[in-house]
């Protein structure tokens, strides 16, 4: 093969690659960010920090020995396809190997490297294929996943991965004893301590008993919001809604929700909330009214309607008095026992 031709490739292979493996990395750690910025659920930071310090340890020195063991294997194309696409020991590996045997190819040379980098390309395209395919029979295939027979593997996930971080022990106790480089000899110290950080992190936290002062705090606070319920929420003029038995509803789904609705005293705001009511041909069972305790301008409302949980009309309605009511608070659908 000519020699600047190869040289002009492997500069291409490079730069595309490395294009490649920012665009991945940034959408492997900015997606989890993204969906819950957007659904409004953002996750902690120090938990994912701890996270990553009790099991990532293990796989990124685990990470950095692939990378110096099966770089020169693989060759540039093949390893760049390798790392962002994954699943190198049970395939990638496997697939150029046995791919340089039947062409008969040497490692190190250019044949080696397109050998390798088709053959990934091409596993890599399976791989896509299964995982499209788990994930479109992923619903149907819930019974079976959900299966009693199935669940003693699943409850066991957990405890195998942190049982297979033993073993590096051993491998890096080899590596530390006939590596010839401070770098690996290093990652072999780093190995051997990764489990036992894991195992150290991963342990349940004591909750740090409350002191005196603590106590007080709080039996104090709680002294202060019983005298408020005793002193305002009596039987003559209440402010809370009436106790409704949550039930577990039966085949034929819940069909009796309660609101409580807060709404200004000005001419025709009640009968926005009706007519919304009546608009969506929901039957209004029982209506209450109620001051709020200070507000001489906002009275309460309590609704008892006669909606199932699962009419669409009730989240459409839901939506529309949001516009109107100054608070609206879904306290439950149920099923009404006679």
């Amino acid at each position: 093969m000519n020699n600047n031709y190869f040289e002009s490739y492997n500069k291409r292979t490079h730069v595309i690659g490395r294009i490649s493996s920012a665009i991945a990395l940034v959408m492997l750690v900015g997606a989890p960010f993204l969906i819950g910025r957007m659904l409004g659920a953002m996750p902690d930071i120090g938990a994912v920090g701890k996270a990553f310090l009790s099991v990532g340890l293990v796989w990124t020195v685990s990470s950095v020995v692939e990378f110096l063991v099966y770089t020169p294997m693989l060759g540039a194309g093949g390893g760049y396809l390798a790392f962002i696409t994954g699943n190198l020991i049970n395939m990638k590996i496997p697939c150029a190997v046995n791919a340089r045997d039947i062409v008969g190819a040497k490692t190190g040379t250019p044949e080696n490297e397109i050998v390798s980098t088709l053959s990934i390309a091409t596993s890599s395209l399976v791989t896509i294929i299964v995982l499209a395919l788990g994930v479109a029979l992923l619903v149907p295939l819930q019974p079976v996943l959900q299966s009693p027979t199935l669940q003693p593997a699943f409850e066991n996930v957990v405890p195998a991965l942190f049982a297979a971080m033993w073993p590096v022990v051993y491998f890096s106790g080899l590596l530390l004893a006939f590596s010839q480089t401070f770098a690996g000899r290093a990652a072999a110290i780093c190995w051997i301590f990764t489990p036992l950080i894991a195992h150290r992190l991963g342990r349940e936290k004591k909750e740090k008993p409350l002191d005196s002062g603590e106590r007080e705090f709080l039996l104090r606070r709680a002294a202060e919001i019983w005298r408020y319920f005793r002193e305002n929420c009596t039987a003559a003029s209440h402010h809370l809604p009436p106790d409704n038995v949550q039930l577990s509803p039966p085949a034929s789904g819940a069909d009796r929700t309660s609101l409580l609705l807060s709404l200004s005293n000005e001419p025709g705001s009640l009968y926005q909330v009706l007519s919304r009511i009546y608009g969506h041909g929901i039957n209004l069972t029982k209506l209450e009214s109620r001051p709020i305790a200070g507000s001489d301008d906002t009275f309460r409302f309590y609704f008892d309607l006669e909606a199932s949980v699962y009419s669409p009309e009730l989240p459409k309605l839901l939506g529309e008095l949001e516009d109107v009511c100054e608070h609206v608070c879904y306290l439950g659908s149920y099923s009404e026992m006679v």
